[in-house]
């Protein structure tokens, strides 16, 4: 939360080219200013009228059974979902005297026609990339007690688990991107993801370059 920058009115935008292909890539944060998400899908609306598919980030933590979802929060302190995100921005702007909402990714899709692409792994996938490196997540009697719809007092220190999903996720992405047929994508990602995944995709496709609007 620290990393959120919830003065600007529209996301951060660059482009990249390897001269035969583009991506817009759209740095996205899970809380800001209404105007800020009308920005957002206004970008992809116009990416793909202009011909480009949309790639986006969603991993959907309710597909996970109760005790998963417990494990999951145990890591981030809040179950990290829109209509959870959306409790946590009310709470922050008015403590700040502003308007805050939390991003819908389903306001981001369909806004042209069916072509989305959910680019992002499965919230077992999620699970199991912590657990693989950290060992199992364990429970205590605050992680069992607290209803799931409510934080808990601490979660995990990030160094330990956020390198993992980064990391790995931005090599999936790049791999999505440099397989993918499609000549135009605009991408709607954490802006924390950008740098890690450009590097990933110059490494399969060095010749992948900024690109000045």
């Amino acid at each position: 939360m620290a990393d959120l920058d919830l003065t600007v009115t529209t996301p951060r935008v660059a482009d990249y080219t390897n001269g035969v292909r583009h991506v817009r890539f759209v740095a996205m944060q899970h809380i800001g200013r209404p105007e800020y998400y009308a920005s957002a899908r206004a970008i992809v609306r116009d990416a793909q009228r202009a011909g480009g598919v949309h790639f986006y980030e969603f991993i959907d933590m309710y597909l996970l059974g109760e005790t998963e979802q417990r494990k999951v929060r145990r890591l981030t302190q809040f179950l990290p979902m829109p209509d959870v995100y959306s409790v946590v921005a009310e709470t922050v702007g008015r403590h700040l005297g502003i308007e805050l909402v939390a991003q819908q990714t389903r306001d981001l899709v369909g806004l042209v026609d069916g072509s989305d692409v959910n680019a992002d792994i499965s919230p077992f996938e999620f699970l199991a990339r912590v657990e693989a490196v950290l060992g199992a997540i364990e429970l205590d009697e605050e992680d069992l007690r607290t209803p799931l719809t409510q934080p808990i007092a601490r979660g995990l220190p990030e160094e330990q688990w956020i390198p993992i999903l980064l990391d790995s996720r931005n090599v999936d992405l790049a791999h999505l991107v440099h397989a993918a047929p499609h000549e135009k994508i605009v991408v709607t990602y954490g802006a924390g993801h950008e740098a890690g995944w450009l590097a990933e995709l110059q490494a399969l496709d060095p010749s992948w370059v900024s690109r000045t609007r």
